[in-house]
């Protein structure tokens, strides 16, 4: 178990071949968890299987939320995000041909302008979330820090509240667009990482573009405060990926009911 903050259960379930959900901000209390960034964190867990991750939600899920979907033939959006190439591969495609049960595709193209957006917005409201909780003990103990996280502490603690106000504007606008997303659709599929993790040899200045594109995908769901889950159905370069299930807010057990039908024989 975990926070979902910027994507920190859906991306190590999509890089460890193992089932994961972001539920509904605000639905199970984040009371007694240390926060990282309180605008966005949400409670999430990872599984081997899918039968499990709906167990979990049985316990920790409000009691009155529905269960599956009102309608047995799903009506489905199909995200198509275009960076450096399209993230939807033929994988993608033949593992969807597979799945009886989710026809019916709305496609909606994301082009990279529009992900680059959702992200610099996601990252400032994330990383002046982060400051507001945790800047006065990191300027007061200069705590240890990977480089790379000291960095990124660096950069939050130059935003201003020019750059908040920005950003809280530009989240309504994009938020009204994901919302619009799901008029007439009951979900939304999409890749969940780019593809498989990054190498370990990969460069800072790789992993900072490659952060920045993958925030563009994870980003959605953060924005809106929409549960999200992981199904672990995919590799690439022999390397664990998958597809996301991407819900209305609330739509949590309808969603893990549907990674039970789609994957519950899947360890």
């Amino acid at each position: 178990m975990g926070t979902d903050t910027g994507g920190s259960i859906r991306v190590p379930a999509s890089y460890n071949g193992l089932f994961g959900i972001r539920t509904s901000y605000g639905l199970i209390s984040c009371e007694q968890m240390v926060p990282l960034a309180p605008l966005f964190d949400t409670v999430g867990w990872l599984t081997r299987d899918a039968k499990t991750l709906a167990q979990v939600g049985e316990v920790l899920l409000p009691d009155n939320l529905p269960r599956q979907f009102e309608r047995n033939s799903l009506r489905i959006a199909l995200l198509l995000p275009l960076q450096n190439g399209a993230l939807w591969t033929p994988a993608h495609q033949a593992w969807l041909k597979e799945q009886p049960m989710l026809r019916g595709f709305k496609p909606i193209v994301l082009y990279s302008d529009w992900l680059a957006r959702a992200s610099q917005c996601f990252r400032t409201l994330q990383g002046r979330s982060i400051w507001q909780t945790h800047g006065d003990w990191i300027a007061s103990h200069k705590p240890g820090f990977a480089p790379d996280i000291h960095a990124r502490f660096l950069w939050c603690a130059t935003l201003t509240d020019a750059d908040q106000a920005f950003a809280e504007n530009e989240r309504e606008a994009l938020r009204a667009e994901i919302e619009n997303w799901f008029s007439d659709v009951d979900l939304i599929l999409l890749p969940t990482t780019p593809g498989a993790a990054p190498l370990l040899g990969a460069d800072a200045a790789w992993m900072d573009t490659y952060r920045s594109q993958l925030m563009g995908l994870t980003a959605p769901a953060g924005l809106a405060g929409l549960p999200q889950i992981h199904l672990p159905v995919l590799t690439d370069e022999s390397a664990p990926c998958g597809v996301s299930l991407l819900g209305r807010r609330g739509a949590d057990k309808a969603l893990l009911q549907l990674a039970v039908d789609l994957c519950g024989d899947r360890l």
